[in-house]
Order: structure tokens, then C-alpha cells, then sequence
């Protein structure tokens, strides 16, 4: 038995010793936890030495967590603590990374205008989780404190403190296992990055300028802060970090800035309006002298969590940032990182979600692309997209698209707003890059084209209809990318209703009855579309014979002489609608030298109305081709009215054919 006098000396002791043993841990920025009873029989605490080094007591048992900013909730909701979350800032809303049941959580306010203290204290929270060293981050923890409440200060400077932060939150919470997990994975994956910059000589780090904004004469840049370091660490010179590396966000005058002449500008922004507007401004004088804007490499990166493709952020989302500026600052070292793929990754594996989905265009080319997209340039595939219901995620597409398409002009309400980037074969890329798309869709025949986009860090998928499997096929890939698959099955299906109409009602046709057929897009050029382009299949569906078939080599439409047309002595014509070709049957059937073909002969040349073969009308091409060619097979159709009604089950809005200029 203990006498009093040794009682006390022993407490003495352990005293000493806990002192110690909490110094030793801030001095080597380690997490200690020691459980001390606030009085016999009382509730345990937990001892955590937060990012300011302050050791804080905590309930061994947290049940109740105030999370003033969205990058601490999302970790705490990563590590099984979304439901112990009672109270949050405001701008935890907009985070896209929260669950909806958290960001439904009492709003206590915000770092920069205050918080509630009221609001605070009736949560009765454990503890209240903030950043520490901006806005009024003092008085309002100086207030919570003198309410009793437990703060832990978070700040980082650095990919370690966002793993340090994690180690925190994961003690608080009582998830030290999970939060471990999620520290290794990142830890793993920084090292790959740094293993790879450590060998990259001196001499090859370019010169990169990393700001928010440009106002009044000053920059706004990151220096000696998380994202300013990680230039640094990803292989590049940050030019703010070398010149003032006392400060974090130092802001600096625009002629300083441009005696710095850098090689890369990264501009940073929360929002897309600001990063557009900023990266207008940079294209200007006097910004486009810089060695950055000649070369093309101005580059936009969004921060923070209301986009989808933000990765720049504190907590673990951090990681895909970094992988993000390696690809801008060292496209030569990180050639083979593929940020989407980790992204990807990271985001199943941690975060339960798949945000990014795999495709495979024509050119037989995986594209890996955020799902579903939600900025997408279409240069072709516009009908279909239109169909899909997809064409609020279209950012940009071409001029003929934008102010001469019927169909689109009747389907898309706001389609003279859309900006257009070019054609199929010429792009506007300073255009392009300013819209910022996550993919940019068009055809597979101007491969250079399509390696100047892919060059500049945009996805391209690649698409070619030449038929209705590749149609359909197509379809369901734009399906895939916007996230439309069901849409796109019921596109599927309301053509193939319509085809196979067309095929009961020609499969019964003997061969030697079958109509030998032509589409002829101008009798004044004498440009034809014969064997291997989609009319030559729709033909074979309506049960007509392409009188090319064998006897045009690829791609199938060019310009033929009027002596092997009179040769072909087709039974029917199809001329390309009045506003492509500028013609009309009667040029065909006035004009003498035409006279010997069967098909003028028994007056069977009909003018196409406008419609587009690599397009779900397709369908209604094949209706229309069989019904002139097989009128008694067909006589209870009303083509126009078929029309009408097949357009509003497709578009949505019932349209006229269009047979005019």
C-alpha cells in the first residue's frame, strides 16, 4: 500500500513525463494519443497535436464534428465520419465531393464573414475542425475556445501536411486504420511522381508562372504555398517561389512579372467564368510577348470542389492535382501518366464512385474521359447528340452546326450562342483551348488535325458512319460519353421499327425485279455516291441494286463521266437535296444528253428532301428510297406524316421535311 507522501511523488512524476512525452511529439510533428480521464469515472480524451503543433484534447469517442471548410468534410466523409459531421461552413454546399445527407447539416457560417457562435454551441460539437491562419480564422477560434469547445487548426504548405492533415482528422475521428490506408496510396503515388522529377536535370525545368488573377496592375501568384511548391516538386521553376519565397500568395506588379518572362503560365481559378476571362486577358498585350503565350503554353486549371475535373485542392484530391501540372511542366518525363486513369482510381477506390469511364472510337483508340461528360466540342455527331438529349454539355462545334443546319436549328433553342472552333479539317485551337472541352468529337479522316488536339492535352474520339452497324455503334458511344445508354437504345429502336418496315416490305422482291438505283448528288458536276458510303447500304435495305457496286473504288463518291452514268443505265435516280446540289429533277429530265437512262426515261428521279444518312434518319432515308422506288409496296405511307411523327419521337419536335433551297 501506497503511503500519501508517495502517492503524490508518483503523480509528480507521471506529470513530468506526460509534459515530455507531448513536447517530444509536437517538436517531431507526430500524432500522440494519450487517454486521460477529466475526472474518476468521467469520459476519456484524446491528446492531438493539430497542424499548428498545439496538442488539443478531444473526446476519445467523437460524436459530434463542426467542419468549417469542404476539403476537411470530405476527408472526414472519405473516412467513415460523414455521419458524425453536425454542423459545416457554407461553402461546404458547393462541394460536389459531399454527400448530399452532409451538406443538409446546419450552416454555421464561414471563415471569412464569421460563424453563429450561438448555432455553434447549441450543436454541442466535440470538437470544431478549421483552417487556421487567413480570413477570421483567430477570432473565431479564440470565440470557440472560450466556449469549451476543442479546435484543431489545419494548414498546409506541402503534399506532406496533406498527408499529416489526414493522420489528424483520422484520430479525431477515431479511423486511424482508414485514414493510414488512404496515406500510403498517396504517399505511394507521390514518390512515383518524385523518383521520376529527382532525374530531371536543372537545365530542363522551365520557367512556370502560377497566378489567380491579374488586377490593377498586380498578379496574384502562388509562391511559397501548396500549390507553389508543387511546381516545384513536379519538375518546374516557379518563378514567384524563387523570387519571393518568404510569402504565399504575394502579388506582384505586371512589370515585374514580364521581366520574369516565363516559360509556362498555369492560371488557377475556382470557377469557369474567371479561369475563361483571365485566360482571354493573357492572350493580349502585354502578355502575349511572353515565351509562354508564343509558344502556346498558357494553360487553365480548376481549383477547388464545384467542378467535376478539379483535382487542385487540399485533401486527397490534391494528388491528381499534382499529376495534373506534371503533364503541363514535364510532357517529356510524364509522357506515359495517364491523370485520368489515376483519377479514376483514386476516385473508386476511396471515394465509391467512377467518375471517369473508358471508350473505344473507331480508330480502335481507348480514350478515357470523365463521366458523363459535361463539356463536350461536337463537330460531328451533332444529330445524334441532339437525339440524345446531350446538346446542353456542347461547348463548341462548327460553323455549318451553328447558323446553317436545319435540323439543329429547330432542335437546339440556343444553338446561335454555341462558339464555333472550325471544321472537321481546321480547328481553331486558341479558340478550342479557351472552351476547355473534356472531349472533342469529330471524324477520323484528318489525323493531323486530330493529333494538334490530342497535343494539347484534349481527348478526341474519333467516330466514321459508313453503315447502320457503325451507326448504331456510334450512337451508343455518344450515349456512353454523355451518360445517355438508355436514350441511345430507344434511338436505336425506334429506327430499327422503321427499317424493318422498310425490309417486310421489300423482302418478297425477286432479285430480277429489283430497281437498278443511283444517287447522284449534281448533275452539273456529276458527282456521285455509289458503292461504300451509307446511301449505297440504305439502297440494299430498301431493296434496290446500287448500279455502282463494284465499280467505284473507295471511299465510293467522286465525280464519274456522264458516259458511264448512261452506262449504268440506272432505273432510278435520287438526287441530293435542293439546298446541297442546286439543282432539281427537271435539270435532268430538259437536259438532252440525259435522255437515253431508263430513269429519265420513265420520269423516276426524285429529289431527296433534307436529310442526313449519318443520323437516325437514316431510317427514314431507307422509307422514303423504297417507298418511290416500290410506290405500291408503300401506298398506305404518307411519307411527311411518317416523317413528322418519327422526328418528334427522335428530336423531340416534329419536323417538316425540308425540300427547298
Amino acid at each position: 500500500m501506497y503511503s500519501r507522501k508517495g502517492s503524490k511523488g508518483l503523480a509528480k512524476i507521471w506529470a513530468i513525463l506526460l509534459v515530455v512525452i507531448i513536447v517530444a511529439g509536437i517538436s517531431a510533428g507526430v500524432l500522440l494519443t494519450q487517454f486521460w480521464p477529466s475526472a474518476p469515472g468521467g469520459p476519456k480524451y484524446t491528446i492531438v497535436v493539430d497542424m499548428t503543433g498545439r496538442a488539443v484534447n478531444v473526446p476519445a469517442s467523437v460524436s459530434k464534428v463542426v467542419v468549417l471548410q469542404s476539403y476537411w468534410a470530405e476527408v472526414a466523409c472519405l473516412l467513415g465520419g460523414g455521419d458524425k459531421i453536425v454542423g459545416i461552413g457554407k461553402h461546404i454546399q458547393d462541394s460536389i465531393w459531399i454527400p448530399e445527407s452532409v451538406k443538409n447539416r446546419t450552416v454555421v457560417g464561414d471563415i471569412f464573414t464569421g460563424v453563429n457562435l450561438e448555432t455553434v454551441v447549441a450543436l454541442k460539437p466535440d470538437v470544431v475542425i478549421t483552417d487556421t491562419g487567413y480570413g477570421k480564422a483567430e477570432e473565431i477560434i479564440k470565440a470557440l475556445e472560450d466556449q469549451g469547445i476543442p479546435v484543431v487548426r489545419m494548414f498546409c504548405q506541402s503534399f506532406d501536411d496533406q498527408l499529416k492533415a489526414i493522420r489528424i482528422i483520422g484520430k479525431v475521428l477515431g479511423s486511424e486504420s482508414k485514414a493510414e490506408e488512404l496515406v500510403n496510396y498517396l504517399s505511394s503515388k507521390f514518390n512515383e511522381i518524385k523518383n521520376i522529377t529527382s532525374k530531371i536535370p536543372e537545365k530542363e525545368k522551365p520557367k512556370v508562372l502560377m497566378l489567380s488573377s491579374i488586377k490593377e496592375g498586380l498578379v496574384s501568384t502562388y509562391s511559397n504555398s501548396t500549390w507553389g511548391r508543387a511546381i516545384e516538386d513536379v519538375g518546374g521553376i516557379n518563378l514567384a517561389y524563387r523570387n519571393i519565397p518568404s510569402q504565399a500568395w504575394p502579388k506582384v506588379n505586371v512589370e515585374t512579372v514580364l521581366g520574369w518572362d516565363p516559360e509556362i503560365i498555369i492560371v488557377v481559378a475556382w470557377d469557369e467564368k474567371t479561369l475563361g476571362q483571365t485566360m482571354q486577358a493573357l492572350m493580349k498585350d502585354p502578355w502575349n510577348k511572353t515565351s509562354a503565350a508564343k509558344s502556346g503554353r498558357v494553360y487553365g486549371v480548376l481549383a477547388g470542389g464545384r467542378y467535376r475535373e478539379a483535382f487542385l485542392d487540399w485533401g486527397p484530391r490534391m494528388l491528381i492535382g499534382y499529376m495534373q501540372l506534371a503533364k503541363i511542366v514535364q510532357p517529356k518525363y510524364f509522357k506515359d501518366l495517364d491523370w485520368r486513369k489515376e483519377a479514376d482510381e483514386l476516385l473508386t477506390k476511396f471515394y465509391g464512385v467512377k467518375k471517369y469511364v473508358i471508350v473505344k472510337d473507331v480508330r480502335g483508340k481507348e480514350v478515357m474521359l470523365p463521366y458523363p461528360v459535361e463539356r463536350a466540342v461536337v463537330i460531328q455527331g451533332y444529330e445524334i447528340t441532339a437525339a440524345l438529349g446531350a446538346f446542353d454539355k456542347v461547348v463548341g462545334s462548327q460553323e455549318y452546326v451553328v447558323k446553317r443546319d436545319r435540323t439543329i436549328q429547330r432542335v437546339v433553342p440556343n444553338i446561335k450562342d454555341i462558339p464555333i472552333v472550325g471544321t472537321s479539317s481546321s480547328v481553331n485551337m486558341e479558340m478550342l483551348l479557351s472552351l476547355r472541352p473534356e472531349v472533342v468529337i469529330t471524324w477520323d479522316v484528318y489525323p493531323k488535325v486530330i493529333e494538334d488536339i490530342e497535343s494539347a492535352g484534349i481527348p478526341v474520339v474519333a467516330i466514321r458512319i459508313k453503315n447502320l452497324t457503325s451507326l448504331e455503334e456510334t450512337i451508343r458511344l455518344l450515349g456512353k460519353i454523355f451518360g445517355k445508354e438508355k436514350r441511345a437504345e430507344e434511338i436505336i429502336s425506334l429506327m430499327n421499327e422503321v427499317i424493318n418496315f422498310v425490309r417486310d416490305g421489300t423482302k418478297e422482291i425477286p432479285s430480277d425485279q429489283k430497281l437498278r438505283a443511283l444517287y447522284l448528288y449534281s448533275p452539273k458536276t456529276l458527282n456521285v455516291w455509289g458503292w461504300g458510303t451509307t446511301h449505297a447500304h440504305i439502297f440494299e435495305l430498301a431493296g434496290l441494286i446500287d448500279v455502282t457496286k463494284g465499280k467505284m473504288p473507295p471511299p465510293g463518291y467522286g465525280q464519274v463521266p456522264l458516259e458511264t452514268i448512261i452506262e449504268w443505265n440506272p432505273d432510278i435516280i435520287f438526287l441530293a437535296p435542293r439546298v446541297w446540289c442546286r439543282c432539281t429533277a427537271e435539270d435532268i429530265y430538259n437536259d438532252v444528253k440525259w435522255q437515253q437512262i431508263n430513269a429519265v426515261k420513265n420520269h423516276r428521279v426524285y429529289q431527296l428532301p433534307l436529310m442526313s444518312s449519318w443520323s437516325p434518319e437514316f431510317a427514314t432515308l431507307s422509307l422514303f428510297y423504297a417507298s418511290k422506288a416500290y410506290p405500291n409496296r408503300f401506298k398506305d405511307v404518307d411519307f411527311d406524316e411518317f416523317y413528322r411523327e418519327f422526328t418528334k419521337k427522335v428530336y423531340g419536335v416534329p419536323l417538316e421535311p425540308y425540300y427547298g433551297e
